[in-house]
């Protein structure tokens, strides 16, 4: 069992894996996610001196898949204007071969508002994602990629990379962008930050698309692949399984 019909595909390439030998289930956005407005997050986030809708956030461990210095590069080509109303907030864990990355960060200080918050407690990842303008989610590589999912359920519109599993995730209801492209990536990013129809418009398709991701349909494919797997009906209830 795996997450995504992408990885179902990789490991079949990779495997010889008979494809009636491996099943796709996708997770579920947890409940803790959800719009939450001005009031609810600004105890919060005035301590991260953060205003509601006033920062880019992404989110994701300091490692290359995740694209961080393609990221910075979009983000530094934005306008002046906009650089100056809307940091860019990075939430994640140190990941591996993040060298250059830290290198990156130490040679923008002092020209961009790059803030780079670390590990976030799940308590507090919430309001962090339903504070945000967007989130930017160029990662070059995903298995499944909840990050999106998370914002999209917190009602923060998204732009993501066309790469991997995350279109088959986030399908229409994100801004998809070619994770090399950095200048494709700035526009993008531009245009959620300018245009208010534009945000509104990802914000609301993404809040119904995540609508179709939680984890009693995961549960209950995942409870279906088991029953076939020793021949039992599709029907049998939890008890015939005791």
């Amino acid at each position: 069992i795996v997450d995504s019909e992408f990885t179902r595909r990789e490991v079949m390439s990779a495997f010889g894996i008979s494809e009636t030998k491996v099943s796709a289930v996708h997770l579920g956005v947890s409940n803790c996610f959800y719009p939450r407005d001005a009031v609810d997050c600004a105890s919060w986030l005035s301590t991260q001196r953060l205003t509601y809708r006033g920062y880019v956030l992404a989110v994701g461990t300091i490692e290359p898949q995740k694209n961080v210095l393609g990221l910075i590069q979009a983000y530094a080509a934005l306008p002046q204007e906009l650089r100056d109303r809307f940091p860019l907030v990075i939430a994640g864990m140190k990941g591996w071969r993040d060298a250059e990355i830290n290198a990156c960060l130490r040679g923008v200080r002092g020209k961009l508002d790059v803030r780079v918050l670390g590990y976030v407690d799940s308590a507090m990842l919430p309001i962090l994602y339903a504070g945000a303008r967007l989130l930017a989610y160029p990662s070059i590589y995903e298995g499944f990629g909840l990050p999106p999912l998370e914002a999209m359920a917190s009602k923060t519109p998204v732009v993501a990379a066309n790469s991997s599993s995350i279109p088959e995730v986030v399908g229409a209801a994100a801004i998809l962008v070619d994770p090399y492209d950095t200048e494709a990536i700035s526009e993008q990013l531009r245009r959620l930050l300018e245009d208010n129809d534009a945000a509104n418009k990802f914000s609301e398709a993404g809040f119904e698309r995540a609508k179709l991701f939680t984890w009693a349909a995961c549960a209950a494919k995942t409870v279906e692949i088991y029953k076939r797997c020793v021949g039992m009906p599709a029907n049998t209830s939890r008890q015939g399984l005791l």
